[in-house]
């Protein structure tokens, strides 16, 4: 008697298998444009608008950012100091080091060359430098007639002022003068060091606060300081406004923090709020706000290379928010040197109108506790805590072919199961379901004889 084949299947379910925290991909579409209005800029209009302020400049300009690394930024330095500008600038001394904290991502080799920068400029103008400063804007002619200025999300470097999505806010003239008072509190009271001729840090003598001190509360600019959190009152203020929806945009979140949590307790009570940022790995804190807000019901786009920060409550002619160099942290919001700025109506619409193009160029939404099932394509999705975020692809089946099984009857053909693989499937990719499908061949069985 021959050996009897029959074909067997078996499907591995994985729709109800919950991802990790992950980025799912969207449509997206379109760019930024560069001007909103005439009243907020983005790359690289930005770069643009910046290198004018610095060519317009006559008897001083003010200059704070995290670091300087741009060509052209350094070369319109440059030409202002030989036009006899005096050149001020405030610099955070984090840079400086091998493994520093801030929120861009700089390359060792623009580290490496932010010393030749340093070197550059140090013999030209005055720097000075402290752990605490990450603001960014530039102030021209305080003293002048008409000073000029203009508050930004972005550090002045290239890949800040070309590409990724930031915003520069040209100052009014009375802003612009405040500002001014913030750079010389800066200057003479939050430096701890000073560059001399030849690009060394060395150590400078604070001054007393008292001598400049000279904040107006009822301007349209907020800080931090060491002795100033104003920036956390304005938006603790805006959170405050009955009704209306919610948005954040910004670089980095902690879970725990005042502002954070009075937002989740706003969702909870059935309040809208969009959150815009930046996907990416490496922040513990990050990844546990973004869940905290998702479980409470926020909507969270992200937008790639996303350096902007800010707060807007409301819509239409009733918002209100700032435009801040700050992110949602303690670092930046209680302690730190940043700088916010109110928004005027022109401003708000400009920033809606840079909200409608964020929501095109979105390529992700952030989703917790998300069903294998629930979702086909492309996400980043991470892994040990926020150390990893890796991309894979879930799409809805795949097939395996095992290999033939020999048994001695029909009753092990039954009973008997394959060994199924640990890992199946294409390298980065996830599947609603698994199909394993295999042969099983009956041994034939001798046949009785029958005694006559």
């Amino acid at each position: 008697m021959p050996d009897t084949l029959i074909t067997k299947e078996f499907i591995e379910d994985h729709r109800s298998d919950i991802l990790p925290p992950c980025w799912v991909e969207r449509e997206h579409s379109s760019q930024m444009r560069g001007n909103y209005q005439e009243v907020l800029f983005t790359p690289g209009e930005l770069k643009r608008r910046t290198l004018d302020l610095l060519d317009e400049s006559r008897e001083m300009a003010c200059i704070c950012s995290f670091l300087v690394h741009d060509t052209e930024i350094e070369t319109a330095i440059e030409n202002a100091a030989g036009r006899g500008v005096h050149v001020y600038i405030l610099l955070s001394s984090e840079a400086k080091k091998d493994k520093f904290i801030d929120d861009d991502d700089f390359s060792k080799k623009t580290l490496e060359e932010f010393d030749d920068t340093i070197r550059r400029l140090s013999p030209i103008t005055k720097i000075r430098s402290s752990s605490n400063f990450h603001s960014k804007f530039i102030v021209i002619d305080p003293h002048g007639k008409h000073p000029k200025g203009i508050l930004l999300t972005s550090n002045l470097t290239s890949e800040a002022l070309e590409k990724n999505p930031e915003i520069g806010v040209p100052l009014s003239e009375a802003e612009t003068r405040e500002l001014y008072h913030h750079f010389r509190y800066g200057f003479f009271v939050g430096a701890d060091k000073e560059v001399d001729d030849s690009g060394r840090h060395k150590n400078v003598v604070r001054k007393e606060i008292s001598e400049f001190d000279l904040y107006d509360q009822n301007t349209s600019l907020s800080v931090t300081t060491e002795n100033h959190t104003t920036i956390r009152q304005s938006l603790e203020s805006l959170l405050e406004i009955k009704g209306g929806d919610i948005t954040l945009f910004a670089y980095g979140f902690e879970p725990n923090h005042p502002v954070i949590e009075k937002t989740e307790d706003l969702l909870k009570s059935g309040r809208k709020v969009t959150v815009f940022t930046r996907p990416r790995k490496g922040s513990k804190n990050f990844l546990e706000a973004l869940i905290k807000l998702k479980n409470a019901g926020a909507e969270i786009l992200g937008v790639n290379g996303l350096h902007a920060k800010g707060l807007l409550v409301g819509s239409g002619v009733k918002a209100q928010g700032i435009i801040m160099t700050a992110n949602f942290e303690k670092k930046g919001l209680d302690e730190g040197f940043e700088t916010a700025v109110k928004l005027t109506p022109e401003r708000i619409q400009a920033l809606q109108e840079i909200f409608e193009d964020w929501k095109k160029m979105a390529e992700y939404r952030f989703e917790a506790g998300l069903k294998t099932g629930n979702i086909k394509g492309r996400i980043k999705m991470y892994l040990n805590g926020a150390e990893r975020l890796e991309e894979i692809s879930v799409k809805e089946r795949y097939n395996s072919q095992l290999k033939r099984m020999k048994v001695k009857d029909k009753k092990e053909a039954e009973t008997r199961k394959p060994n199924f693989p640990a890992n199946v499937g294409d390298a980065g990719q996830k599947y609603h379901e698994i199909r394993y499908f295999w042969e099983v061949e009956i041994a034939s069985q001798p046949e009785k004889t029958i005694k006559k």
